[in-house]
């Protein structure tokens, strides 16, 4: 059923598997964890190094996994199929081929996955993560494999697959978490040393550019309610990556990046267990790329620990498969809002994550919901092709794509969006409540005509909600179907960056909700 482990990792303990790190260890030629990896040692990269950071990036597409077709030849063409457009914007290639404890690729360290597609490929010699990276390179782009550091563990059809180191050692597992068949726990010395191996067979077997840590599939890693209390072991695990990695560019006499993708605030990172600061300080990582269904990120906040280090930052949005609450799929002009925001806010690229990946109809990889990711692609990677262009600037909603349910936002940071203003109960008496909408665009100076958009609940379409924008008094709004209040804007009254907007209901009634808030700019020829 499973490709079998390495006899050498292996010991029979009165018929149970057992895995040691210093037998792991071995067989991949280093020392135990613990004695490879000195604090005190200093990381110094080198000048080479540097100019393979410092490559343009515009856009980074990271595709998720189980995006197959039968045929190989098509598999390129649909995984490739916005990236190979005219104009295309797309200079990196994220490859998340599989959910981290199942191989889509021969391998030595875990099983092979049961994918029917994956295993003929492999019978008939075909390597789809090596078409994959030499695809990418062929057409000058950056190849980077992801790896899901917890983890997905499903099969195919979406059911739960079997681990067989996971059944081996409950005792790896992290007790009163929701996924099955459960999440690692990273305070465990083997287990780090398992997901060292893991990635050390991806960077020595691929001819990667980089490899990048995904810290977002899925918290928790460590104990539930004790994050941060446990950072260390993280930052050790991070530590022994980067070191594999430096070690493994000096082989070949090319560097290997290390990227990780984190929650989207510095606090929510905390959370988590992820001390980012320690991983910019000590020279541990290249690039962060921030959220994942993310409309804001904390890209100020990043910035002030990333300042004056060679770290880039790369925002990133999923608005497809785990789409922010009320933004599946919204269209071209959302997502041009939330990439120019990003832009203004000094990001050094941008990220997407779970887009469709073709126009072919034909492929795994097209959403017939999303026809602005095609044009996405031509646009979002560089501020001057967003110049004048209509856009729609929001104010995130918490939670949606499948997060946020039950105790989720209590145990995990990353995905949910806890951070998001919205939805906001209006109260009841005259107060207002006050929002922040964030405009890249000199709207006060090129915009034709702007419209705020407010969407409330628990009132009735008769009743006067008053808004102002920077202090402005906005007139009636004009009641549209859903239940939307459209607001003339005066372009002049919009400033470039946070904008503070006052929303209350005259007369003081209970109940009201604000469950959107959007800023339409439309400009002329």
């Amino acid at each position: 059923m499973y490709q079998s482990y390495p006899l050498a990792w292996l010991s029979l303990v009165t018929g149970v598997v057992t895995l040691s790190v210093t037998g792991m260890a071995s067989l991949c030629g280093q020392q135990p964890l613990q004695e490879r990896l000195p604090s005190d040692s200093e990381i110094v990269l080198a000048e080479s190094h540097l100019v393979a950071l410092n490559r343009r990036r515009r856009i980074i597409v990271n595709y998720d996994i189980h995006s197959f077709h039968p045929d190989i030849d098509r598999w390129v063409e649909c995984r490739f199929g916005h990236a190979d457009q005219h104009g295309s914007q797309i200079d990196t290639m994220f490859f998340c081929i599989d959910g981290g404890n199942l191989a889509h690729y021969p391998s030595k360290v875990i099983p092979l996955a049961e994918h029917a597609h994956v295993r003929r490929w492999l019978a008939e010699g075909i390597d789809c993560v090596k078409v994959a990276v030499d695809a990418a390179h062929e057409r000058h782009l950056e190849a980077f494999y992801t790896y899901r550091v917890n983890g997905s563990d499903r099969l195919s059809d979406g059911t739960p697959a079997r681990i067989p180191l996971k059944d081996a050692h409950p005792e790896w597992l992290l007790d009163g978490v929701w996924w099955e068949p459960g999440f690692w726990d990273f305070t465990v010395p083997e287990v780090r040393a398992h997901k060292l191996a893991i990635v050390r067979e991806l960077v020595e077997n691929y001819d990667l550019d980089g490899l990048e840590l995904d810290f977002c599939r899925t918290p928790p890693f460590v104990p539930i309610h004790e994050g941060w209390q446990h950072r260390g072991a993280l930052t050790e695990f991070v530590e022994s990556v980067r070191r594999m990695l430096l070690g493994r560019g000096a082989q070949r006499g090319r560097p290997c990046l290390l990227s990780v993708r984190v929650p989207a605030t510095v606090p929510g990172c905390h959370h988590d267990g992820l001390d980012v600061e320690s991983w910019v300080g000590r020279n541990l990582v290249d690039m962060l790329v921030l959220g994942t269904h993310s409309i804001d990120v904390d890209l100020a906040g990043f910035r002030a620990i990333t300042a004056r280090t060679h770290v880039k930052l790369y925002p990133c949005m999923d608005d497809a498969a785990h789409a922010p609450s009320g933004y599946h799929h919204p269209g071209i002009e959302v997502e041009r809002g939330i990439f120019a925001n990003w832009w203004h806010q000094g990001a050094d690229g941008v990220a997407t994550f779970n887009w469709a990946n073709t126009a072919d109809s034909d492929c795994v990889g097209y959403n017939p919901r999303a026809p602005s990711h095609q044009v996405a692609y031509r646009e979002i990677g560089d501020p001057r092709t967003l110049y004048r262009k209509n856009k729609r600037f929001v104010i995130p909603r918490r939670f949606g794509g499948g997060w946020g349910g039950g105790d989720t936002p209590w145990l995990i940071y990353a995905n949910v969006n806890l951070h998001a203003p919205l939805p906001l109960p209006l109260p009841s008496g005259s107060t207002p409540r006050l929002l922040t909408l964030y405009v890249s665009d000199d709207v006060a100076g090129d915009a034709v005509t702007t419209r705020l958009r407010l969407l409330l609940t628990g009132i009735g379409d008769n009743q006067m909600v008053q808004v102002k924008v920077n202090g402005v008094l906005l007139g009636p709004a004009q009641v549209e179907a859903g239940h939307w209040r459209i607001y003339e804007v005066d372009p002049a009254s919009v400033t470039i960056g946070a904008n503070n907007l006052h929303v209350r209901v005259a007369g003081g009634v209970a109940g009201a909700v604000v469950e959107k808030l959007e800023l339409d700019v439309r400009y002329g020829p």
